[in-house]
C-alpha cells in the first residue's frame, strides 16, 4: 500500500527558482492523489505570491511573516497532512524518482523512523557541480543517535520522515539554525535511519544560501550558531541510546568550538551558552548520587551535563577523564 507524502517547501525570496522546485515534485514518479505540495511563503519581498498563485489548487500556500528557514518548516509541518514527509528547498529540484526511492525504503524497513539519500550540487544555471555529495560518513544506516551528538550528516533536502513521530520533532524550537539536524537527531531517538544509495536531491549553490563550502567566517558563524543544539543534545540525550565513546567525542567538539569562540567571538559564545554554574553543580550531584550507585554510564552523562551548563567548569571535566577508560568501548549501541 503506498503511502501519502507531504512535500513541505519553504520559500523566502526565490520567485527566480521556485517554479522549477515546485514544477519538480509535480512531475514526480509517484501516484498525484497521495502527493501533496505545502509551500510556506516566509515574508517574502520579491515575486513569489505572485508566481505560487499561477499553481492555483494544485499546491496548499500558507504565508506568515519573515522568520526563517526553521520557522518556516516548522510551520509547513504543522499543517502537512501526509503519513510521510519530505523537504525541498525552494532554490533546490528533485530528481524524478525521489519520493518513490525514500517511500519504499521506509515501507520495506518499517522499524525506520527517518530515509535519506545523496544529494547532487548544480550551479544557478542547473549545471552540475559534484555528481554526490556523499562521502564515507554521509552512507550510513542503523542507530545513528550517537554519530550525530557530533555532527549532521542529512540533509533536509534529502530526507523523508515519519508523520507519526510529528509530537518529537514539532515545533522546530527556536534554538534551532538548521533544521535537517534536528529532524534526524529526533527521528534517530525513535528509530534506526536507512539510506538510500541515490541521488535524491539537486542542491544548487548560488552564492545567496548557506553554500556547502564555508569561508573562514561563515565557518566561525556556523560554529556559533550551532552551540545551543550542541548543549541541548548533550544535556537531553538518553544516555542508554548513546555509548559514553559518543558522548565524549560531541563534548570534545563543543570544547573545541568554545576555545575557538572565546577568541574569535567572546560576546557571541556568552549569547549563545551562557554559563551556568549553578546547573553544573547539581549535575555534578546527580553525577555524585548515580557513583554512589555504582551507576557508571549514568554519572558519565549527568558529568557531561554538567559539563556543558559551564563550559570553564574543570571538575566535571576531570571526572570524566578518569571514568571514560572504564567505559571506553562500552555499550552495544553501534552504528551500521
Amino acid at each position: 500500500m503506498r503511502s501519502s507524502v507531504s512535500a513541505i517547501i519553504p520559500a523566502y525570496n526565490y520567485a527566480r527558482y521556485l517554479p522549477a522546485a515546485i514544477d519538480s515534485v509535480l512531475a514526480q514518479d509517484y501516484p498525484s492523489a497521495l502527493l501533496e505540495i505545502v509551500v510556506v511563503d516566509d515574508g517574502s519581498t520579491d515575486e513569489t505570491p505572485e508566481v505560487l498563485e499561477r499553481y492555483g489548487d494544485a499546491i496548499r500556500v500558507i504565508r506568515q511573516p519573515n522568520g526563517g528557514v526553521c520557522a518556516a518548516t516548522s510551520t509547513g509541518i504543522g499543517a502537512a497532512t501526509g503519513e510521510l514527509m519530505a523537504f525541498l528547498g525552494a532554490d533546490d529540484t528533485w530528481p524524478r524518482d525521489r519520493v518513490k526511492r525514500l517511500v519504499r525504503a521506509l515501507e520495506t524497513n518499517p522499524r525506520a523512523s527517518l530515509a535519506y539519500g545523496d544529494m547532487a550540487i548544480v550551479d544557478s544555471e542547473d549545471r552540475l557541480i559534484e555528481p554526490t555529495f556523499a562521502g564515507v560518513h554521509r552512507r550510513r544506516s542503523g542507530d545513528l543517535l550517537g554519530t550525530l551528538l557530533d555532527q549532521n550528516f542529512i540533509s533536509g533536502g534529502a530526507l523523508m520522515i515519519r508523520a507519526a513521530h510529528r509530537e518529537l520533532y514539532h515545533p522546530i524550537p527556536e534554538f534551532m539554525s538548521y533544521e535537517d539536524w534536528w529532524l534526524a537527531c529526533r527521528a534517530a531517538s525513535v528509530g534506526p535511519l536507512v539510506y538510500v544509495d541515490a541521488v535524491v536531491n539537486r542542491y544548487r549553490s548560488h552564492g545567496e544560501n548557506m553554500n556547502l563550502g564555508a569561508d573562514r567566517d561563515k565557518g566561525l558563524a556556523l560554529k556559533l550558531s550551532t552551540m545551543p543544539f550542541r548543549r541541548w543534545l548533550l544535556e537531553n540525550v538518553d544516555h542508554t541510546q548513546v555509548t559514553p565513546d559518543q558522548l565524549a567525542t560531541a563534548l570534545d567538539t563543543f570544547d573545541q568550538h568554545v576555545a575557538v569562540l572565546q577568541f574569535r567571538d567572546p560576546v557571541g559564545l556568552a549569547e549563545a551558552v551562557d554559563a551556568d554554574r549553578a546547573g553544573a553543580l547539581s549535575a555534578l550531584g546527580a553525577a555524585s548520587d548515580a557513583l554512589d550507585r555504582g551507576e557508571h554510564r549514568e554519572a558519565f552523562a549527568w558529568l557531561v551535563r554538567s559539563a556543558v551548563r559551564d563550559q570553564n567548569f574543570g571538575e566535571p571535566r576531570n571526572l570524566l577523564a578518569q571514568l571514560l577508560p572504564m567505559l571506553s568501548g562500552t555499550g552495544a549501541v553501534v552504528a551500521a
